[in-house]
């Protein structure tokens, strides 16, 4: 099942997943920031909302939670360098926060090529990037889903 939301925002997962208060899951993958970072959420505000929202998703999943972060958005081609210098930066806060109280709520995270190095986005980001410049196309998909089920893997979660 998927509850994500286009443009999604940190302080959009409660409303996401409010209507799921009786359904069990096996596992639940979250994945959200990206629009953080640019639309200048305060790292006060994703604190808060995450300290809300990760144990509610631990209780639908029997503690069986993973945070997926993705890709440094000040990686992508679209914006010029000066912005992408900024959004690095910007982007470093708001995953080092998500981190941080994911592992205050003992959620794990998974990097999804958010260094400089080995990141093959930075390597070959006009074979990886979509047309718009900052998602990934099919084959840079294929990395992340790839990378996910191998530290998945790594990490016992077996299914």
């Amino acid at each position: 099942m998927n509850v994500a939301q286009n443009g999604g925002l940190v302080r959009n997962l409660h409303g996401q997943i409010k209507n799921l208060n009786e359904t069990k899951f096996d596992l639940v993958i979250v994945s959200v920031g990206g629009n953080d970072v640019w639309h200048l959420t305060s790292l006060r505000s994703i604190r808060k909302e995450l300290r809300t929202v990760l144990p509610i998703l631990k209780l639908l999943s029997n503690q069986r939670v993973l945070f997926l972060i993705y890709n440094n958005i000040g990686f992508a081609p679209l914006f010029p360098k000066v912005l992408r210098t900024f959004l690095k930066c910007r982007c470093d806060l708001v995953q080092r926060t998500i981190r941080e109280i994911s592992e205050e709520c003992d959620i794990p995270t998974i990097d999804l090529f958010t260094e400089k190095t080995e990141n093959p986005f930075l390597n070959n980001p006009e074979n990886l990037f979509a047309m718009d410049g900052i998602h990934p196309n099919s084959e840079g998909y294929k990395l992340w889903y790839n990378r996910l089920w191998l530290i998945m893997n790594q990490n016992g979660y077996h299914f």
